[in-house]
């Protein structure tokens, strides 16, 4: 007998010759090895699966016991070994296994969960990890477990975006075995970004003004930092007016640089500078001074101090040019005048007579 099989439970009859009795045994043998892929003729040293009192179907033997509670089907096997695969061999891309609603022909929703961790993939739209232990409170984002999430944006682009959820929010970090530390074309970090961009039907290196990473303060219409392929890094330029005409600027950037150093002569020498101008870098967010002596500069800060400082060395300049000019215009006044004050002195005596 071969497959197709047909198991007729009403057969045989009661009133059957009971020499058919030996042949319907053997069907029913037959039937089982070609149903269930009992190999014919060789000894079985384990049972494939077993049904426990509560109903549960365990398969394979991992030394686990169901739980009668929560186990409706459990699939084992012994340590080192797979205990489920799901394979398929069609070329074409077809599901291997798909998971939703009775008679749903798409891929639903495929939750995993260890202990506290859940990994949620919803059908066409976005990956979830969550927590169990965990309540954020931002609920019109994800559910309040949720600690990560990958999303697609846009059903025509296809853009992918991820977002975390926490105090933090997100933290990304690289190990590296071999850090690099070239500076080149070639160099690579523990954390490396890179950008490409569509080409035909492959893709290419970005160049020139392409943007390779934007940072934004919350949405795409809020760019902060932009860096492009031709290495270059621009920064959102609104700032507060930050004159500082009431002190000397170019002494703000030296008392930048020596607060910045370890004890030296320099140092030393800006000691009392540094002390009346040290507190105005802080005010103005150019430098944050911490206990641990890891002070913070900003960029942005430091480089509108630096205008700054051109500018104001720059009317200082003007200042001496025109003054200069002043003194050559009044100088040339003054020379005839100095030629006449000799015949002015004798005229003078002259009417005193």
């Amino acid at each position: 007998m071969a497959l197709p099989q047909t198991l007729a439970p009403g057969t045989p009859l009661n009133s059957d010759p009971k020499s058919e009795g030996a042949e319907q045994i053997r069907n029913l043998k037959q039937f089982i090895a070609d149903v269930f892929g009992v190999p014919s003729n060789t000894p079985i040293t384990a049972a494939p699966f077993a049904i426990t009192a509560s109903g549960a179907v365990k398969f394979g033997d991992a030394g686990y016991a169901p739980n009668p509670t929560y186990d409706n089907l459990v699939i084992g096997a012994p340590t080192g070994t797979i205990g489920l695969s799901f394979l398929n061999g069609e070329p074409t891309g077809a599901a291997g296994i798909v998971w939703g609603r009775p008679g749903q022909t798409t891929s639903g929703a495929l939750t995993y969960t260890h202990s506290d961790l859940h990994l949620r993939l919803i059908a066409e739209r976005e990956i979830r990890f969550n927590r169990v232990s965990y309540n954020h409170g931002m609920t019109s984002l994800a559910d309040t477990s949720t600690v990560l999430a990958f999303n697609r944006d846009g059903a025509v682009n296809g853009e992918i975006y991820g977002y975390g959820l926490g105090g933090v929010g997100l933290e990304l970090q690289g190990i590296s075995a071999s850090p690099d530390i070239s500076h080149g074309a070639s160099s690579s970090g523990a954390i490396t970004l890179t950008g490409r961009k569509k080409s035909g039907t492959t893709d290419a290196a970005l160049t020139g003004d392409d943007h390779v990473v934007v940072m934004t303060r919350g949405d795409l219409t809020n760019a902060t930092h932009i860096f492009d392929a031709s290495g270059d890094i621009h920064l959102d330029g609104v700032s507060n007016d930050n004159v500082y005409d009431a002190y000397n600027d170019a002494m703000l950037l030296a008392v930048a640089r020596a607060s910045l150093m370890p004890d030296c002569d320099y140092k030393a020498a800006l000691s009392d500078w540094t002390a009346a101008y040290a507190p105005v870098l802080a005010q103005a967010g150019i430098i944050t001074y911490n206990d641990d002596g890891h002070h913070f500069i900003s960029l942005k800060g430091i480089t509108f101090l630096m205008i700054d400082a051109i500018r104001q060395l720059n009317e200082r300049i003007e200042e001496r040019r025109w003054s200069r000019r002043i003194c050559r215009r009044l100088n040339s006044f003054a020379r005839p005048l100095r030629r006449l004050l000799p015949s002015l002195k004798i005229a003078s005596k002259i009417d005193s007579v």
